[in-house]
């Protein structure tokens, strides 16, 4: 697959992101442009309900993580006892509340 074959496809801006939410905007973007074939997310709890349920529905469709959040994953479970670990992301977050554009 080319990136010209790629289409990112957003719902509607929410306060709130949760599974319920996920499953009534899925509709809306099927409806635009059809089933999607694969679905890339975070694995964030607040939308994973949503996807889940959607594939479900749509055998056609597969949920993938995005590459970020899984290397995250990754590091965190081969550096869970690593005390510099512990520091780097205690670090990384006070940074991140400092720099984000959202309240």
């Amino acid at each position: 697959m080319s990136q010209e074959e790629i289409e990112p496809l957003t719902g509607a801006p929410v306060t709130q992101a949760n599974g319920a939410i996920v499953c009534t905007q899925l509709p809306d973007t099927v409806a635009k442009t059809g089933v999607p074939r694969q679905i890339v997310g975070d694995q964030g709890s607040d939308v994973h309900a949503g996807v889940t349920a959607f594939c479900q529905a749509h055998a056609e469709t597969s949920a993938i993580d995005d590459i970020k959040h899984q290397t995250a994953c990754v590091l965190k479970h081969a550096r869970h006892d690593d005390a510099a670990w512990h520091q780097f992301t205690r670090l990384a977050a006070h940074s991140k509340r400092k720099v984000q554009q959202t309240s």
